[in-house]
């Protein structure tokens, strides 16, 4: 019969092999934010969080780099990615997409419903979902 070590927490263990599983690209991304409030945003799968002078260093394996930059704008923290380049260029497409939206006037004018008005704000997050959703 097998013994577990008394210390040995099952879930930790899982959370921990997939956050260190290889993939595709290896991301560090340092979010500026400390690390209690980084571990309450950032699933402990995903990757491995440390405390570093200037906020926390998250390093993660992902297969793709548009979703990740999609969950990272949705943490809505201050952040910098020192690697890969290609994450800092989905980022930037991300910008680019972001900024087209706000300034395409003939969206918004199209899709007010019958006697609503529909803030651009509210327009840039129904376009935001739609990126989310499968829209890059």
């Amino acid at each position: 019969m097998f013994a577990a070590p008394k210390a040995f927490d099952p879930l930790d263990f899982v959370e921990r092999s997939l956050a260190n599983m290889p993939d595709a690209y290896r991301v560090e991304v340092l979010i500026k934010a400390t690390l209690e409030a980084a571990q309450a945003r950032i699933p402990a799968a995903l990757g491995v969080l440390t405390a570093v002078e200037g906020g926390v260093l998250l390093v993660c394996y992902v297969q793709s780099l548009a979703w990740l930059a999609l969950f990272l704008l949705d943490l809505k923290l201050p952040l910098v990615i020192p690697q890969p380049p290609e994450l800092r260029e989905e980022m930037q497409g991300l910008r680019a997409q972001i900024t087209q939206i706000l300034e395409d006037e003939s969206f918004s004018s199209s899709y007010n419903p019958p006697g609503q008005t529909v803030s651009k704000n509210s327009i840039l997050w129904v376009k935001v979902a739609n990126l989310k959703l499968g829209g890059i």
